[in-house]
């Protein structure tokens, strides 16, 4: 609007966006998003890797609209910004904060802001203008969280976003000197900002602790409703965005000696303050048109809790799961010769917005897409047989498993399952696939540097997950058939998987002397999960013995069906069916042992 472009800038995913508007700008950001992929994964909002996807698709629609060369001109000469931060530091750190100290999440913030505007850069982005992570610790949310009876601002979320600003600047600066012809350019609004809240008065606010909607002290989203009550008059309280951006202009004008040309005229002081501020980014004069991409993932405190740092040196581009029903994400859905298949309702109860079934055993994710997640290459997994599977997916991974099967294989026989061997035979022709949609070289990068669950090596895999088996004595159908009446824990079944588990971990200490270049890390997810399941309490569930499915003694697969009646509330079950935890407890465990041992594929 300041820019005299139009009054409003529209989503781009709004249903009845006029193709006039492409060439104007548009808004990919999302609400609850962050730099942190698993603040975006949590709250399903659209991560900063599926904007840049949508800004993709948009380059293809905006050249069908006015052709290649003026849509490479529009992208060369446009304004992109990008503001994000504050829902990592506000909500998901105090998840992570037992992974991550401060320097450690910063990083990982870092991280993932340079990958962003790197590929921003690679795709025509010239002139960025990225925002610093706003005085989070300030917010009346986070007074009332960590500010004490005084209700002062919360120091550790502000220390955290000044550690993540000064890191940024440079960061910059670096992305400057490997693009000479892009102009990333740092926008301080922590500095103003603070200034505003801090002398609220001086402003013209007669109140900056709290805010308008409600008591002002924690309401936010869904708590912030038309039954809350609010503020005579919304012009008193601190709540005016546009005058912290006016504020941010001073620490900028001194370096403004050129007046902006837009279109016929200037962009001078009848603009706003902000606008001139980001002079810094255009030469003394511009194009006739200029396009804002505003991908303003604006610090936003909507939305709550828990990426796993992987450190500068460790790429991994594809996640490639082998395995059972534990990791099956619908392989089995068109094999009719097998029971175990779940691609009906109520299983994908929670999958994906809802009452999506896939095939995946659970109520939502299971581990092969929580993996996959925490690596924040993509929001899950698809499984390889999946029909309509997109050539593009094979790049970034897929999962083989099938539920059912086994190491020995007449347990794949038994159930008519796709067996180990065969989903090695998958392997080998999904590496077919994948050559002729990248190429060879593409192709032997992905399968070397990919993260395996199960043992591939001699073709070509060097960084390999293996899972142990769980406490399979405590699952609810175990406990049914061999607990006896009071229904124990198997003690037999969990000693056989105990054994094996021992032998399993020495032998890949084995392999990674045979294969040097190799890294076969045994993932013990007996423990944690046998610790969830017998204090189910300390983690916040109130049933561990049984699963949500039915009576939870028998019900899997088959049994659990669209006419089986279902607990009230999963979120309190360990279990969703007789075998498999909810996705609930899926997270916890991924989470735990993410941080544990990617570190150990350096």
């Amino acid at each position: 609007e300041e820019l005299g472009i139009k009054e409003l800038l529209p989503a781009y995913l709004k249903p009845n966006l006029e193709a006039s508007d492409l060439v104007s700008g548009v808004c990919f950001a999302s609400g609850g998003s962050g730099y942190d992929p698993l603040t975006s994964i949590i709250e399903s909002s659209i991560p900063l890797s599926g904007q840049l996807g949508m800004f993709k698709e948009y380059i293809g629609k905006l050249k069908g609209v006015v052709g290649e060369n003026r849509a490479n001109f529009i992208l060369a000469n446009s304004l992109f910004v990008l503001a994000s931060g504050g829902s990592d530091i506000s909500n998901t750190y105090r998840t992570r904060s037992l992974l991550y100290d401060l320097p450690a999440y910063s990083h990982l913030l870092l991280n993932s802001a340079s990958s962003f505007l790197t590929e921003l850069n690679k795709l025509g982005a010239r002139r960025i203008a990225v925002f610093s992570a706003p005085p989070v610790g300030c917010l009346p949310f986070q007074r009332t969280m960590g500010g004490g009876i005084a209700n002062r601002c919360a120091e550790r979320p502000n220390n955290l976003a000044q550690l993540f600003n000064t890191n940024l600047k440079k960061e910059l600066l670096s992305l400057n000197r490997n693009f000479p012809n892009s102009r990333n350019v740092f926008i301080d609004i922590y500095t103003p900002l603070l200034d505003i809240i801090l002398n609220y008065q001086n402003y013209g606010y007669k109140v900056g602790d709290t805010g308008c909607c409600g008591t002002g002290r924690i309401e936010v989203a869904i708590l912030c409703n038309s039954f809350d009550s609010t503020c005579p008059n919304v012009h008193d309280y601190f709540s005016s965005y546009r005058k912290c951006l006016q504020k941010a202009h001073r620490s900028y004008s001194s370096k403004i000696s050129v007046p902006i040309q837009v279109s016929n005229g200037f962009l001078t002081n009848k603009a706003s303050n902000l606008w001139v501020a980001l002079s810094g980014l255009f030469p003394s004069s511009l194009p006739s048109s200029l396009l804002i991409h505003f991908m303003l993932l604006l610090f936003n405190v909507c939305k709550t809790r828990a990426l796993v740092k992987l450190p500068p040196n460790l790429t991994v581009p594809a996640l490639l799961v082998f395995g059972d029903s534990i990791m099956d994400t619908g392989n089995n859905n068109n094999n009719l010769a097998t029971t175990a298949r779940c691609n009906y309702p109520p299983y994908g109860k929670d999958f994906m917005g809802g009452n999506n079934p896939t095939g995946r055993f659970s109520n939502g994710k299971v581990p092969s897409d929580l993996v996959v997640e925490e690596l924040g290459i993509k929001e899950f997994l698809p499984a390889y047989l999946d029909p309509n599977l997109q050539p593009s997916e094979l790049a970034t991974g897929v999962c083989f498993a099938s539920g059912g099967a086994g190491y020995d294989p007449l347990t794949s026989q038994t159930s008519s399952a796709i067996s180990l061997s065969g989903q090695l035979d998958l392997f080998k022709e999904y590496i077919g696939k994948l050559r002729r949609l990248v190429g060879e070289d593409k192709t032997n990068f992905i399968v070397a540097n990919s993260l395996y669950i199960m043992e591939i090596y001699g073709l070509g895999a060097r960084r390999i997950a293996v899972f142990s088996i769980p406490p399979i004595g405590c699952v609810p159908f175990q406990r049914t058939a061999a607990g006896g009446i009071e229904r124990k824990i198997a003690v037999k079944i969990n000693e056989a998987a105990q054994l094996f588990n021992t032998k399993l971990s020495k032998e890949l200490n084995s392999l990674n002397h045979n294969f040097p270049n190799g890294r076969m890390i045994y993932i013990d997810v007996y423990n944690p999960i046998l610790d969830i399941i017998l204090n189910y309490q300390k983690y916040g569930y109130k049933v561990g013995d049984r699963g949500c499915c039915g009576t939870g003694t028998i019900e899997v697969v088959l049994l659990c069906n669209h006419f089986t009646p279902l607990c009230p509330n999963d979120l309190e079950y360990v279990f969703w069916d007789s075998f498999h935890p909810t996705e609930s407890v899926y997270k916890r465990l991924i989470t735990s042992i993410a941080g544990k041992y990617l570190k150990q594929f350096l």
